[in-house]
């Protein structure tokens, strides 16, 4: 069965590199991160001392953010507290990923995300073909063929790595929106 999944999954990227252009792509997909996932991972000490640090046990209040990526980094972001449902996903395409496709062959013209399920609003769908965008899903399980899955490693890092940063504002969506601006278009 993962051989069959490979194979599905090397075509697809064929298929989007001989028929499209980088300019026309848009990515598309969320991320969350709980006050317990926010904190570093490693630490220092002196040699041959463990070193320790108190962290929060419980997850706490969870954060997601819901991107568009397109070669010039993200051009579209909200984050906010709790988890993305269907009708927070089509809110966001329609108000800030709409505004800026276009037409297929033009740039911003094509979005790609994976089969989760809060993508797949008939209507939604419906709407941005009529505009003329075309909508590309992901081969089934392959979420490392999105590089929107490397942009939120980055900023998964980035977190941890300026964590005191963070711990000095009280409001988090300010800091992961600061996280999320360290994606451009060199990164992209």
């Amino acid at each position: 069965m993962a051989i069959l999944r490979n194979l599905v999954a090397e075509k697809w990227i064929g298929v989007i590199g001989e028929n499209y252009t980088s300019n026309q792509l848009i990515f598309i997909d969320e991320s969350a991160k709980d006050e317990r996932r926010l904190s570093r991972l490693y630490g220092y000490s002196s040699r041959n001392i463990r070193a320790h640090k108190k962290v929060v046990f419980v997850r706490g209040r969870r954060y997601t953010i819901l991107p568009a990526l397109t070669i010039e980094g993200f051009v579209a972001v909200d984050i906010f507290k709790g988890s993305c449902n269907r009708k927070r996903f089509v809110d966001f395409i329609l108000d800030q990923v709409l505004p800026i496709i276009n037409p297929y062959p033009n740039n911003n013209s094509i979005i790609i995300m994976n089969n989760a399920r809060i993508h797949h609003d008939k209507e939604l769908i419906a709407l941005l073909k009529g505009l003329g965008c075309y909508v590309v899903f992901l081969p089934p399980y392959s979420p490392d063929y999105n590089p929107i899955e490397t942009a939120f490693s980055t900023i998964k890092s980035w977190i941890r790595q300026n964590h005191d940063f963070m711990k000095a504002f009280n409001d988090p969506i300010h800091v992961l929106l600061v996280a999320c601006s360290q994606i451009n278009s060199e990164m992209a």
